[in-house]
């Protein structure tokens, strides 16, 4: 005979799906002086940037995907790596370093992204590829400079990258090599990603005015306009090299801007002590079983780039080091009190 089990006649219970979810890290402008790249220049003529990264690296680690913002294109093959202002350029070996640092991909739409041409493009994406660093921005083809998804813990994420515009134009014929913002633009660029197939578009954006702590009317303008229609889940900034605010706009989570994470802006009466404050700003997306992402509010990690010290960025929780000398601590402390008192309760709890 037979045994039933005690449980054949009752329905079967249908699990919903977890949420999903992924930790999305981004810093500001990686902005490459000529100091910085005699700071990474060798003997041997090779150029080396990780140690520029040491000490933020576990926490950039911590989160799913580090993005940060390229601002200058790299030296093409043959070329000298070093320009004169007010042009921009680092050596491709930059790629690694941001690699080794934790970043998993980089945002290199930028006003300086023709510096050296179209084959610096080249040369910067294919470092990029062959450092593991995803990119989006600036393209080598037409097809590169359509939105591109990738996905981490399960989540589609479309990164775009856009700028004001291009300090040296684009090549002829080729108005794709750099992603040049307008509403219209943005919003047909998230549109595509959508339809692509991405359940989380990130807008990282260059925009503003330099020095400018508070928003411009233009960058309040724009935030408007492609927030109103709710395709873009995320706004971060660059471009103004100072902390910009924290806020919502339409619902919807814009960094205004992230000051410099790597530069050598001189402290000077053209440049602020703040354009050497930084941050890693953190944000939670959760995708619920209906495929609709909640971002949550970011929270804020201070950094401080040491100029004289090799260039190196350092977390500024590290001003209660005491292995640190007593005033590279009061430094820090200063720099974390400038950042707090741009972005307040965002600072995040430690930090």
């Amino acid at each position: 005979m037979a045994v039933v089990p005690a449980n054949a006649t009752q329905k079967a219970v249908r699990v919903a799906p977890p949420d999903r979810r992924v930790l999305l890290g981004f810093v500001g402008d990686i902005h490459v002086h000529r100091r910085v790249n005699r700071t990474a220049a060798r003997p041997n003529g090779t150029y080396d940037y990780s140690g520029m990264f040491a000490n933020v690296a576990p926490i950039l680690q911590h989160v799913d995907v580090a993005i940060c913002h390229l601002e200058q294109p790299f030296a093409p093959p043959g070329q000298p790596v070093m320009v004169e202002p007010p042009l921009l350029s680092s050596a491709p070996q930059l790629a690694a370093g941001l690699a080794s640092g934790g970043f998993d991909r980089c945002g290199t739409a930028s006003n300086h992204s023709m510096d050296r041409g179209a084959e610096g493009i080249d040369t910067t994406l294919a470092a990029m590829d062959a450092a593991g660093l995803g990119h989006t921005g600036t393209a080598r083809t037409p097809a590169e400079a359509a939105p591109a998804i990738f996905t981490v813990n399960g989540v589609k994420v479309a990164q775009l990258a856009f700028t004001f515009g291009s300090n040296r134009g684009t090549p002829p014929g080729e108005p794709w090599r750099v992603n040049v913002s307008s509403p219209s633009a943005i919003l047909a660029a998230a549109r595509q990603a959508r339809s692509k197939g991405a359940e989380v578009v990130v807008l990282t954006v260059e925009w503003g005015i330099d020095k400018m702590v508070q928003p411009t009317g233009d960058q309040r303008s724009l935030a408007a306009a492609i927030t109103a229609t709710h395709e873009i889940d995320l706004i971060v900034g660059y471009q103004a090299h100072v902390i910009q605010p924290v806020s919502q706009v339409n619902g919807t989570w814009v960094v205004w801007g992230m000051g410099n994470f790597l530069s050598d802006h001189p402290v000077n009466s053209e440049w602020p002590t703040a354009s050497g404050d930084g941050a890693i700003f953190t944000v939670d997306v959760k995708v619920d079983r209906n495929g609709r992402a909640k971002v949550s509010a970011p929270m804020v990690v201070p950094t401080w780039c040491d100029r004289q010290g090799g260039h190196v960025i350092i977390p500024t929780s590290m001003k209660e080091d005491p292995t640190l000398p007593a005033w590279k601590r009061q430094v820090l402390a200063a720099s974390a009190a400038r950042t707090a008192s741009v972005v307040g309760n965002f600072v995040a709890p430690g930090a």
